[in-house]
């Protein structure tokens, strides 16, 4: 529900859809988009951390 609530629904991979879903929440609430916010949410969902590449695709330290 919340991945077609934030316009994420044509997303078919899950990992993109769980950090656009984080960086675009981090963002609506002002907040800092870091690596331990994004990776807390990855591991919630049973996902692994963050790579290096992954880091410099979304641009987050």
């Amino acid at each position: 529900m919340g991945r077609e609530l934030m316009g994420l629904a044509s997303c078919d991979d899950d990992r993109k859809a769980i950090i656009n879903f984080t960086i675009v929440a981090a963002k609506y609430f002002n907040d800092q988009v870091t690596v331990e916010k994004i990776n807390d949410s990855l591991k919630e969902h049973g996902q692994a951390p963050l790579t290096e590449e992954e880091k410099k695709i979304y641009g987050v330290k």
